[in-house]
């Protein structure tokens, strides 16, 4: 085999190098002789003879452009293929406009090697339309040869008689035997039907004197016994007599089907190689890939002359094809083969399993899910699907075509199938590559965005807590040295020693809450719980703000019951209330109002805070609770703080089982703290034997109880049966559903967050079950999920009952007994 000769016009040695390196590692076997000016461009160009020109885009004092112009000009159809590093996307559109074959990127210089193998094929492609061609401007003249020597067919008709005559030859393009008998009606009858009128119009005007009597046409016939279409070529001449009338028309024919059916062929290559260079052209710079799938699908309906298209991307995770584009489907079939696996008997489904084009029949007997049926309801008959293979020989995805008719497309259009396939992979392939650089960028940005936001929270809160550290101080320093150097009369100094105290009382807070924050943030931050009444808790935060609000003039009203025990840490629980509290003091101005109020709502102990304040912009509410957040960070502000109170707030109510909201109409409407917190239930007073002194009888109840946690299950079982209850302690969900008709329960407890099945899960499985096999068992949640949420989704899940852990013995005793 011949080796290559390839021209390469390249001012750098080294990427000159890099070329010769990437051609042989790739397989090209070639000679390459390289130039760097214009002079030896074009002295190597009419030396020697050459299979292919690559060539750079800028060179000192020549250009690509200019090079590409040199060559059309002496060899118009030379592939050119530009490499260059500069190469933007509008000139490589020009280039391509001035008929570059490609072009490649000195930065991704993989594609050089498939571009090359790209243009040799497509040279390969036009030399053989030429030689079809060339034999087609050869089959004319030698019909020209035969139609002057009438060696074919030929055929006399006497005008006056109305007597026809062919010879055999002529009777053959026609379809009919030599002895077969000839007239003008089965002259016409033989015709094309397309063809008749015609033909009939152009014999008569060649019985015009006037037009010179010569006769020249092309027909379709269509064979008497074959029935076969074919293409004549017929050549006459009238004659006339003395008075120019016309007496006699002869004349000769030839068959150039073949000739015809060529020229199809070419003008049909012609025709696909423009639809997919327009496509590329078009798609080059369409940036929605949507568009990009409907253009493909398009096109590979035009190639195969198909009715309908599909797109399908290969799914790796799922081992599935995922529809992304159709043309010419209904709904319901793109809704059907959304999704397709390899056990499809459509042609996608073969494609996916053999890797290699399918072809199918909507009517063969084989289709067991009845996919192949729905397509003939539809109205198709055939199909075909291409796979689309990656230039490392991944399979990526298929590109199918349907027809309403039995059909098998042609090798032509199979190979022009085959081209827009690797055209699509290849486009494809770039667009996802740029888009998952895209979304890496964006990723970096959107990180490098959170630092920054980071970095500045960071330095307005170190900026406002230097303020607010210092502020306290001045008034602290500045009265401990008046006092100290100089004497006044006991109302100053007694109001100096108070601006101290008070001042010195603010930057304790401070301190306190950076402490309290960051043991939240460590998560050590520890409650004592004991029995807390929220009525005096409520009660001593009023005193406390008290002063402060007199001193604006707000008048404090409350609305309280008498009583309202919760289990908490009763300091952490003041700091609760006298957060909100001083808030509502420190935002509503003078003459305003705040009004506090305790109720009980169901098992809840409900707090409300209402002030007449300054109001809560609506886009600040989502974010109020959250640490180091204020509304207006402002050298301006009017009011001090770190933006640390409310987030304290939040975790406290959190860690109490507790929940708090916040409302407000806007600024100047004021603002609403709702808090809740779970009521404390009665209990006994302790004796010295726990579960002796608990008198609940469970004698004769049957408990089923599951939990995941061995000890649990040991301490639930020794608990109930404590209290005389039958007990079946199991593990799993599973064993839940195995006892229920065997134990047969009165009463089922049941822990929330298991492996395998949760207790949600578990209790709607048990409701779906018949009366008689447990789907209406009274439920008890026992659960570490011990906050107000908690309990409202248990009970709305269908538990009867909620109880947090650690186990309350007399407690879970009395719900049980409660239930039965």
């Amino acid at each position: 085999m011949n080796r290559l000769q390839i021209l390469l016009l390249e001012d750098n040695p080294l990427d000159a190098e890099v070329v010769s390196v990437t051609l042989a590692d790739g397989g090209i076997d070639c000679d390459l002789e390289v130039v760097n000016t214009r002079t030896k461009f074009v002295a190597a160009l009419e030396t020697k003879r050459f299979t292919l020109i690559l060539a750079d885009y800028a060179l000192p004092g020549f250009d690509g452009l200019t090079a590409l112009s040199i060559t059309r000009e002496r060899y118009p159809y030379l592939p050119f293929i530009f490499v260059s590093a500069s190469l933007g996307e509008e000139l490589a559109i020009e280039s391509l406009k001035m008929g570059a074959t490609d072009y490649v990127l000195k930065q991704r210089l993989e594609r050089l090697v498939p571009c090359v193998k790209r243009a040799l094929q497509e040279v390969k492609e036009y030399r053989k339309r030429k030689a079809v061609e060339t034999a087609l401007q050869e089959s004319e003249a030698r019909l020209r040869l035969a139609i002057e020597s009438a060696q074919l067919g030929t055929w006399d008709l006497n005008l006056i008689t109305n007597e026809l005559k062919w010879d055999a030859g002529c009777k053959a393009m026609f379809g009919l035997p030599p002895e077969a008998e000839i007239s003008m009606d089965v002259f016409f009858e033989r015709l094309h039907p397309e063809d008749r009128e015609r033909v009939h119009r152009e014999g008569h005007n060649s019985l015009n004197p006037v037009n010179g009597g010569n006769y020249n046409t092309e027909y379709r016939t269509i064979g008497f016994q074959d029935q076969v279409e074919r293409w004549v070529k017929a050549k006459g001449q009238v004659y006339f007599d003395a008075n120019g009338t016309p007496i006699r028309f002869i004349g000769t024919v030839l068959e150039i089907t073949e000739q015809k059916q060529a020229q199809r062929r070419m003008n049909a290559d012609l025709q696909d190689t423009q639809v997919l260079q327009e496509l590329s052209t078009r798609l080059i710079s369409e940036e929605n890939i949507e568009v990009i799938y409907q253009e493909i699908i398009e096109t590979a309906i035009t190639l195969s002359r198909a009715d309908a298209g599909s797109f399908q991307w290969f799914d790796v995770k799922t081992n599935q094809l995922k529809l992304l584009a159709t043309q010419g489907f209904s709904q319901r079939i793109i809704e059907h083969f959304d999704r397709v696996t390899g056990n499809s008997q459509t042609s996608c489904g073969q494609a996916l399993r053999n890797g290699k084009r399918a072809f199918i029949d909507f009517d063969a007997p084989d289709d067991p899910d009845g996919c192949l049926k729905m397509h003939l309801d539809e109205g198709f008959f055939s199909a075909q699907s291409t796979p689309l293979i990656s230039r490392s020989g991944q399979f990526i995805g298929l590109l199918s075509t349907h027809w309403r008719k039995y059909h098998r497309p042609s090798e032509r259009e199979l190979r022009f199938l085959d081209l827009l396939a690797r055209q699509a992979t290849d486009l494809i392939e770039q667009r996802q590559a740029f888009a998952e650089h895209q979304h890496l960028l964006e990723r970096e940005q959107a990180a490098r965005k959170e630092a920054e936001q980071a970095n500045r929270i960071k330095d307005e809160f170190l900026a406002m807590l230097s303020h607010e550290l210092r502020s306290p101080l001045n008034p602290i320093l500045g009265w401990s040295t008046l006092l100290q150097t100089k004497k006044f009369d006991s109302a100053t100094t007694q109001k100096g020693l108070s601006t101290i105290e008070r001042n010195a009382k603010l930057q304790t807070q401070l301190i306190d809450d950076l402490l309290d924050i960051a043991r939240i943030l460590r998560g050590k931050l520890k409650l004592k719980e004991t029995t807390v009444n929220l009525v005096t808790v409520i009660e001593e935060g009023i005193e406390v703000v008290r002063r402060a609000a007199e001193a604006k003039s707000i008048a404090l009203r409350f609305n309280l019951i008498d009583s309202c025990q919760v289990r908490g840490d009763e300091g952490r629980l003041e700091q609760v209330l006298w957060n909100l509290l001083s808030n509502a003091v420190k935002f509503t101005p003078e003459g305003g109002q705040v009004i506090v109020q305790l109720e009980v709502l169901h098992d809840q102990a409900c707090i409300t805070v209402v002030d007449t304040g300054k109001g809560i912009k609506p886009e600040f509410l989502p974010d109020l609770f959250q640490t180091f957040c204020q509304e207006d960070i402002s050298i301006t502000r009017n009011y001090g703080g770190l933006g640390l109170g409310l987030a304290i707030v939040k975790y406290l109510v959190d860690a109490h089982g507790g929940s708090i909201t916040a409302e407000s109409a806007g600024e100047g409407q004021g603002a609403t703290f709702t808090v809740q917190f779970p009521l404390l239930k009665e209990e006994s007073k302790p004796s010295p034997t726990l579960l002796a002194s608990v008198n609940t009888d469970l004698k004769g109840i049957k408990v089923l109880a599951v939990d995941d946690n061995e000890d649990t299950r040991h301490l639930l079982k020794m608990l109930l049966i404590s209290y005389g209850a039958e007990t079946n302690v199991v593990a799993s969900g599973i064993e839940v559903l195995a006892n229920l008709k065997t134990f047969d329960p009165d009463v089922l407890i049941c822990d929330i967050s298991m492996p395998e099945m949760d207790g949600y899960t578990l209790l709607q499985q048990i409701r779906v079950l018949p009366d008689a096999q447990g789907g209406k068992i009274p439920a008890i949640a026992v659960t570490a999920f011990t906050h107000y949420e908690d309990r409202q989704k248990a009970l709305a899940q269908g538990f009867q009952e909620h109880i947090p852990k650690p186990l309350n013995p007399e407690m879970l005793a009395t719900a049980i007994a409660r239930l039965v």
